[in-house]
């Protein structure tokens, strides 16, 4: 039997947990709790984040061949090899996050109300929703699954356009660089995904489903941990800076974090057309 080589997976993890900590301490001591932006003498640590992001991201590309090299259940199972237990337990992520993205859709009441990014999240969760109601109702993976995506694409592709349109001094910004980030890695990576549960893949799509999904979770959860971190021990001098926590970018992260680690769950047995 070959080995479900999982090198990608494990880094994912490590890398995260190096995130976390960097971006604790990066929003601790280099950062302003009022405006967000990187203090003038934040030095090597308000870069450092990025250059971990870095080698993660290319450590995750080199990883991802090597697993393929080596035969693993996430280069070799094919979409409808996905077992009933795997489809459900990506329906339940979809959901999550489907409710995280109405949660953002709920949070717009409490400001100036943008009529286009309303409609817009909510269509967005409407097709988080309607993945993961398919994949709990069907015991093979539907190819429809993966055409929906593509509206998610589409959404999060304007939705970073917009952001990177509207805060033209991103770079001082932690939360905007990063978010940004987010974006650009979530919609290549739901590309990629789609692809996968429509039976369209190509000869690299698995190694940029598997880089990407675990770049863009690493990000969405380094993020969103280490918030939660500074609710509960953060100065109370900084506690401006934690007041919000991100449910999205979390929900987010666990979605992809969690298909990409499906993928490399062992196929069924038989096939169930």
């Amino acid at each position: 039997m070959t080995k479900n080589s999982k090198l990608a997976l494990f880094f994912f993890v490590a890398m995260t947990a190096v995130s976390t900590v960097i971006r604790y301490f990066q929003s601790v001591l280099s950062i302003d709790a009022e405006t967000g932006f990187y203090y003038e003498d934040s030095g090597f640590l308000g870069v450092l984040l990025y250059i971990v992001l870095g080698v993660t991201a290319v450590g995750l590309v080199l990883l991802a061949f090597l697993d393929r090299k080596k035969g693993s259940a996430a280069f070799t199972k094919k979409a409808e090899l996905f077992t009933s237990k795997q489809n459900s337990i990506s329906g339940v992520l979809f959901l999550i996050t489907g409710c995280g993205c109405f949660y953002s859709v709920i949070s717009m009441f409490g400001g100036g109300l943008d009529p286009m990014s309303l409609i817009g999240s909510v269509i967005a969760s409407a097709a988080f929703l309607m993945v993961g109601f398919i994949m709990l109702g069907n015991k093979t993976l539907k190819p429809a699954c993966g055409y929906i995506l593509l509206v998610l694409t589409v959404y999060y592709t304007v939705r970073s356009a917009s952001l990177f349109m509207s805060t033209l001094i991103i770079t001082r910004i932690s939360e905007s660089l990063i978010e940004l980030l987010v974006y650009v890695s979530l919609v290549l990576f739901l590309l990629n995904l789609g692809r996968i549960y429509s039976r369209n893949e190509t000869k690299l799509t698995r190694v940029k489903t598997i880089a990407l999904g675990f770049i863009c979770s690493s990000m969405c959860l380094s993020m969103s941990i280490a918030r939660l971190i500074g609710v509960i021990a953060a100065p109370d001098v900084i506690s401006p800076f934690f007041v919000s926590y991100p449910i999205e970018y979390f929900t987010i992260g666990i979605l992809t974090a969690g298909t990409t680690i499906l993928l490399y769950a062992r196929p069924s047995v038989i096939s169930i057309d």
